[in-house]
């Protein structure tokens, strides 16, 4: 499957998903309501644009934050970790720590963000055991934690 790469501060890479071939109608309505929202967010910075767009998403959709973070990466979307929200990582985390085998273990396209992570990992996140606060965006319980994805990682830059 071809992807799409998209330089991040001159040092990361993204690749955004593609639309789907033959799945459900939900995965093709969240693949455009995200990328639909993706032009429309009026920042630069890609990884808040990747996190409103999967918010918006779930938002107008009335599915879980994690479900549409799932359906993009089985897409094809790998970005770090700061541009998914806490329900994905902590389902990722979670399925991560099982073989691939177990009946709770990872698919491929989680195995590949995986890989994907540990290549181009952020300064906040050395390994993929952390801990997420349940409102927050923040993992590892950072002080200063507004409760508010957004909002901590623009007060973060």
């Amino acid at each position: 499957m071809a992807q799409i790469n998209y330089a991040l501060d001159g040092t990361d890479n993204l690749l955004m998903p593609l639309p789907p071939e033959k799945t459900a109608a939900e995965d093709m309505d969240i693949y455009v309501r995200f990328m639909r929202h993706m032009r429309c967010i009026p920042t630069s910075r890609r990884i808040l644009r990747i996190l409103s767009a999967i918010q918006f998403t779930a938002d107008m959709l009335d599915c879980s934050d994690a479900h549409v973070g799932k359906v993009l990466v089985n897409l094809g979307l790998r970005a770090p970790r700061k541009a998914f929200p806490a329900s994905f990582l902590s389902y990722a985390d979670t399925a991560l720590k099982h073989s691939g085998w177990d009946v709770a273990g990872p698919n491929a396209a989680l195995e590949e963000l995986r890989l994907f992570w540990s290549r181009y990992q952020d300064d906040d996140h050395d390994d993929l055991s952390c801990s997420h606060d349940g409102a927050a965006n923040v993992q590892g319980g950072a002080s200063g934690s507004t409760g508010y994805p957004l909002l901590d990682l623009m007060m973060s830059a």
